[in-house]
């Protein structure tokens, strides 16, 4: 994303070499859109883990999740606005319990269209197994989050898991404005499949336009 008066939104994604060698599908999804009045980019990193069977399907539901649900907040911005500046935490955490909220009742409905085979269930640990049967799947699409929604006023980023969002500034300063959440190590990540995906995310906003993100 870039100036205010010419913001680019664009975004790519591939499958990864070790992907490749082990025959598994990209797991990653990605989306971008300029849409006039605001730009948004937003990448979402499946699980890749033999029990986060459905993760390839999970990320792109959680970016269509953010999406529309970023399409009704913006909607509706004329209502919190004039008091962003001082009240974004609140609207935020809004905004993220919205996209959690939208993003099972995808997964819900990618489970009664299609529930799960045998084949993915012989593959995963028993524990998941038992979960997954018990009716708790969401384990099954599990997906990390970095969203981020520019204006000509003012942007702001939502983050669950791990993955960097890097903003450069009119100057060339780089920085990491969306806080780190330190349960994220190595392999090991916070995700919106957790029972407290809410309160993991964290979440950045300003009225200093960057350069890009």
């Amino acid at each position: 994303m870039m100036d205010e008066m010419d913001q680019i939104a664009f975004s790519a994604s591939c499958q990864g070499y070790s992907h490749i060698e082990k025959q598994t599908p990209c797991q990653d999804a990605t989306f971008s859109q300029d849409y006039g009045d605001y730009s948004l980019a937003i990448v979402c990193d499946g699980h890749g883990g033999k029990d986060y069977i459905r993760s390839e399907f999970g990320s792109q539901l959680a970016v269509e999740a953010f999406v529309e649900t970023v399409k009704e907040f913006m909607q509706s911005r004329e209502q919190f606005e004039p008091t962003l500046s001082v009240n974004y935490d609140m609207v935020l955490r809004q905004l993220e319990k919205s996209v959690i909220s939208t993003w099972r009742g995808k997964i819900t409905a990618d489970v009664e269209a299609k529930p799960f085979t045998q084949e993915e269930l012989d593959g995963i640990s028993e524990k998941a197994q038992k979960k997954y049967e018990g009716g708790d799947y969401a384990g099954a699409y599990g997906t990390t989050l970095i969203g981020v929604v520019a204006t000509k006023d003012y942007w702001f980023g939502i983050h669950q898991g791990d993955g960097k969002c890097i903003a450069i500034s009119k100057e060339g300063v780089f920085s990491q404005p969306i806080p780190w959440d330190n349960r994220c190590y190595e392999n090991i990540t916070t995700s919106l499949c957790d029972n407290d995906a809410a309160k993991s995310f964290r979440h950045f906003f300003s009225t200093a336009l960057p350069a890009a993100v």
